[in-house]
């Protein structure tokens, strides 16, 4: 893609769904080959089977004397043998066939999870991130951008650059794709953290297909994208601002919807979604349980397009339910 040129950001977004629309509903197809051929070769396995009794009982009865007048009976038998025989090597010219094209797939089952487990997650993320990237350089100043009010990105010590919101502390130059520590990422409002995602069991989260309530996968994905690239940045200038340093942007931006409901750019009504512990507690909450194994209580959609989008940790509220009892 040298020398490509980009003209519409959302190019990328449509893209990454493109990528996450191919690996969802390809995801069973390694399984369901190797059902087909399991089931092909239990029939093939039957039929042969079937056809050497067939055989052997009619060796079996070519050994006996024949009554007198049935001479024809012995010519007959040989040619149902003959016909018996050929199917035979038939099936086990299918059997061998369907051999090697096993030990075939096996080796292609190896590049295919490769693709699937790493190419593919990489490719989603890779994309996730530069649409991110694309987001928030429009918002730094370039043609068409609304200026932020903290400097323009710089190189950091690596020759990365690091986002112009960020603090200058060596812990938070990171983002939720990257980070190996939460300590790499923004610090975030009272009583929330970065929740490492990897605690988390994936059969606690829904599927692409389990998005019911008015809100839709992609619209999710927009909205963790905003959070990263409009609404965290706004905190860390403003840390403790809250809400109201959100409402106050979107009076100043125009993000105020006049007849009273949610703008569909409000960071405010984003903060309701992700940080608001008054009223609507829309926010990712998990819990820990006496042997440590962390639960979903609320989030499973956003955590599912979290990980969609690559992030290996999530602003959460984490609840240790086993000190919550015995504090009781």
């Amino acid at each position: 893609m040298a020398g490509a040129e980009l003209h519409d950001i959302g190019a990328l977004a449509e893209f990454r769904t493109a990528l996450v629309r191919f690996r969802d509903r390809t995801r069973g197809i390694p399984d369901a080959l190797r059902l087909r051929a399991s089931r092909a070769k239990q029939d093939l396995a039957g039929r042969r089977h079937a056809l050497e009794a067939r055989i052997e009982e009619l060796e079996y009865s070519a050994g006996e004397d024949e009554p007198d007048g049935r001479e024809g009976g012995d010519a007959e038998r040989r040619c149902q043998l003959d016909r018996l025989r050929r199917r035979l090597e038939q099936i086990e010219g299918a059997q061998a066939e369907l051999g090697s094209a096993t030990a075939e797939h096996a080796l292609a089952l190896g590049r295919w999870r490769s693709l699937m487990e790493s190419t593919v997650p990489a490719a989603i993320a890779f994309l996730s991130r530069k649409h991110a990237q694309a987001i928030d350089a429009l918002s730094v100043g370039l043609p068409g951008g609304v200026p932020v009010a903290r400097g323009g990105s710089s190189p950091s010590a690596d020759g990365s650059r690091a986002l112009p919101w960020m603090p200058d502390s060596p812990h938070a130059q990171s983002d939720p794709v990257h980070a190996v520590s939460p300590d790499e990422l923004p610090i975030l409002p009272k009583g929330f953290v970065w929740a490492p995602i990897s605690q988390l069991d994936r059969v606690e989260l829904p599927d692409r297909h389990d998005f019911r309530k008015g809100v839709s996968y992609e619209d999710m994905i927009v909205g963790l994208q905003r959070l990263w690239s409009e609404l965290i940045p706004l905190l860390q200038s403003a840390p403790e601002g809250g809400r109201d340093a959100c409402a106050t942007f979107d009076r100043a931006n125009g993000r105020i919807d006049p007849r009273g409901f949610p703008h569909p750019s409000s960071l405010a009504d984003l903060w309701g979604h992700f940080f608001d512990r008054r009223f609507s507690k829309e926010f990712v909450r998990l819990e820990i349980d006496r042997t440590g194994k962390w639960h979903v209580v609320n989030g499973r959609h956003r955590i599912f397009v979290a990980l969609d989008l690559g992030w290996k940790f999530i602003p959460a509220e984490v609840v240790d339910a086993s000190a919550r009892t015995s504090g009781q």
